[in-house]
């Protein structure tokens, strides 16, 4: 595999018995390339086949549309959201973050869910008439990309009125280009289906140290680069999230890590941005991956993503990022993961989307949007049994040694809205 700066295998390889041992690098131990107050035209990137030149970092969801408008300010021209962060209200921030600029300067891609990842009910008419609720939301006359969202059956990607839907909005001229986003545990299945029907030019998918296992030392997700790999020949745009495992806010963690290190020390430092941005520039160092996801919560966020998106993966990188997946791993769920959780619970229950919606709730404080997801969730795939289950199967099938069931039950507290 090509690189950009160094050959991340031959380091990581040769560097990781070191990092393994190391603890937070103590203030100005690392040397960062100088960023940037904003990134310029000149740092974009070509998205695949759509020929759209974007900045390196879109901005996702966030809880204000300052934010937002700051991103745009510092140069970042790809904007994600979906119809269900925060209700609608996301688009709508989304919409006064192109207002003033040039509509053609901005890549806006919108994901659809309810209806077409899991029980394939929705209609043509209805993705239609959801889209055009859609436009009226963001304020313009056409979005660069519609997604498939959180896909988690591999025929979702050829269900009739999802792809009707795209040909009839594309003819009018009120879409551009299609696409699909996907964590599932089913991962390896839905990204190789998407490649196969050469049908999508964006392919959104959860990619951090983790996947690949090269940098963190886990199992990974092994064929994901290949397929990654296959998706750049034919032209396949891809964007990542879930970079990292959760997003540690200040307090979001008692006692101390197995570095012997309080995890809110690193964020007090202003340490968890800096690993953010150590993983960031880990995954675009891959020259099969064109552009990173940042949940985009002030301003600290925005000169992170600025930082990401204009320099380079170097040395120091690597040992930052180990010392953070260190003292997250078992508060929080790695995403993607493969859930043997689930395949072990004797009630079915969707622990790693229970997992992740508490993640959101706990790690990342989008209240909210984790409430209104965890919903979004059939009942009887809830965590409410969890509080009374004597079975415990799960935490003997984690990997991770994640403390499963004391994570589902914290969620479901948190997150019913009963």
């Amino acid at each position: 595999m090509p690189t950009n700066t160094i050959n991340r295998r031959s380091f990581i390889g040769t560097s990781i018995g070191a990092a393994v041992g190391a603890s937070v690098p103590p203030s100005g131990a690392q040397v960062l390339p100088s960023a940037p107050a904003r990134i310029e035209p000149s740092d974009y990137i070509t998205l695949g086949r759509t020929g759209v030149r974007v900045s390196k970092v879109a901005a996702g969801l966030s809880l204000d549309a300052d934010a937002l408008i700051a991103s745009a300010d510092a140069g970042i021209n790809y904007f994600d959201t979906a119809e269900i962060y925060l209700d609608g209200e996301h688009a709508k921030m989304v919409g006064q973050a192109l207002k003033g600029r040039p509509r053609k300067d901005i890549f806006v891609s919108a994901k659809f869910q309810p209806g077409l990842q899991n029980e394939l009910t929705a209609t043509t008419q209805d993705v239609v008439r959801r889209f055009h609720v859609f436009l009226d939301w963001l304020g313009t006359d056409y979005i660069d990309c519609m997604l498939i969202h959180n896909v988690q059956r591999p025929e979702a990607l050829t269900n009739p009125a999802w792809l009707d839907a795209y040909r009839l909005l594309k003819a009018q001229g009120r879409v551009r280009f299609l696409g699909a986003s996907t964590h599932d545990p089913k991962l390896h299945e839905i990204v190789a289906r998407t490649i196969e029907t050469n049908l999508y030019d964006l392919l959104l998918v959860a990619y951090n140290p983790t996947t690949e296992g090269d940098l963190y030392g886990s199992a990974g997700w092994p064929r994901l680069p290949r397929l990654l790999e296959e998706a750049k020949a034919k032209g396949i745009a891809v964007a990542t999230m879930k970079i990292m495992i959760g997003a540690v806010a200040a307090g979001a963690v008692s006692g101390l890590g197995p570095d012997a290190v309080d995890p809110n020390d690193i964020v007090a430092r202003g340490k968890y941005l800096g690993a953010r941005v150590a993983a960031s520039r880990w995954v675009l160092s891959d020259p099969n991956v064109d552009v990173v996801q940042y949940t985009m919560t002030g301003p600290g966020t925005v000169a992170a993503a600025v930082e990401s998106g204009t320099t380079p993966f170097v040395e120091g990188d690597a040992e930052l990022a180990r010392v953070y997946h260190r003292f997250a791993s078992g508060i929080g769920c790695p995403v993607p993961c493969s859930a043997p959780c689930r395949d072990a619970c004797p009630a079915d229950v969707a622990i790693a989307d229970v997992l992740r919606y508490g993640m959101y709730y706990d790690h990342h404080g989008l209240h909210q949007q984790a409430r209104l997801e965890y919903a979004s969730l059939a009942v009887e795939s809830r965590a409410n049994i969890c509080l009374t289950c004597e079975s415990q199967a799960c935490l003997s099938a984690c990997p991770e040694g994640v403390p499963v069931s004391a994570l589902t039950r914290r969620a479901h507290a948190q997150l019913s809205l009963d």
